[in-house]
């Protein structure tokens, strides 16, 4: 999720992956001369905060102290929140980067939930990777408690707990078995009343069946399933996290109700 561009002149290229593109799109316009206008747009995410920094900065003056960040509290559409001035006559140079991330900080305490699956109480899948899974979900990493459902593409996901709908992406056909991939997945970002936020990820492209900012109640249809971004074979990730201030997440272990019970923990090779 990093966009770097470079001008000299006044001649810019950008580079971009696919993801910050349909997500967060942060353009540098020079149509205004002496200065370049940082222009955000958040169509698909009204929620998060995205920092910018600037690697390079030549015979320009900043609108404020870099690194910027800018917290997303709605859709906005080519927002000016950032600029630089020319300081003198002659060329200018810069370079600069941004992330971020989906969600914000909460202080409420996480609720003891328990979540229902995520798909229709009829259905029965196979989870092919649990808790501290050594294909993707590594121990320390932000996704080291989620849970993936092996399922064919365009099973309907539902919601396995109310709240309101913060991003979702379901443009993307890509998807292959490696890590170059995982910002190629589409997903929905489903946020809780204690502040915890739901992913549900690896969609269908055009699969996503909800509207951003909608409130869902508990076994919502919400996607179809699909097989995009980091993915060996058809399946849904579905994950819990927390964001921390200084834009980190902590994902969070999580209760499961099924038709066997209620679970601690799901186990990979067993069908739920």
């Amino acid at each position: 999720m990093v966009t770097l561009v470079s001008t000299s002149g006044g001649t810019s290229v950008a580079l971009a992956d696919s993801a910050a593109q349909k997500r967060v799109v942060i353009d540098a316009d020079q149509s205004y001369g002496s200065a370049v206008r940082f222009l955000l747009t958040t169509s698909q995410l009204n929620e998060g905060t995205v920092s910018l920094k600037l690697d390079e900065c030549e015979n320009l003056t900043s609108s404020q102290p870099t690194p910027v960040e800018f917290v997303i509290l709605k859709p906005y559409n080519r927002f000016e929140f950032f600029r630089l001035t020319q300081k003198t006559e002659g060329t200018f140079n810069f370079k600069w980067s941004f992330h971020y991330k989906v969600g914000m900080p909460s202080k409420l305490p996480t609720v003891d939930y328990i979540y229902t699956l995520p798909y229709s109480p009829s259905e029965h899948h196979l989870v092919t990777q649990s808790y501290f899974g050594e294909h993707s979900h590594f121990k320390g990493s932000e996704t080291e408690y989620a849970v993936d459902f092996a399922m064919p593409e365009g099973t309907v996901v539902k919601a396995a707990r109310p709240g309101q709908v913060v991003e979702y992406r379901d443009d993307s056909s890509v998807g292959g078995d490696s890590s170059n991939f995982k910002n190629d997945a589409n997903e929905v970002v489903i946020k809780h009343g204690d502040g915890t936020y739901g992913a549900y990820v690896h969609l269908k492209q055009g699969g996503v069946l909800v509207k951003l900012g909608q409130q869902v109640s508990l076994g919502t249809p919400i996607a179809l399933s699909g097989n995009t971004g980091w993915s060996t074979r058809p399946h849904l990730h579905f994950g819990i996290f927390r964001v921390n201030s200084g834009m980190s997440i902590t994902s969070l272990p999580f209760k499961m109700r099924t038709d066997s019970g209620v679970f601690e923990r799901l186990f990979a090779g067993q069908v739920y």
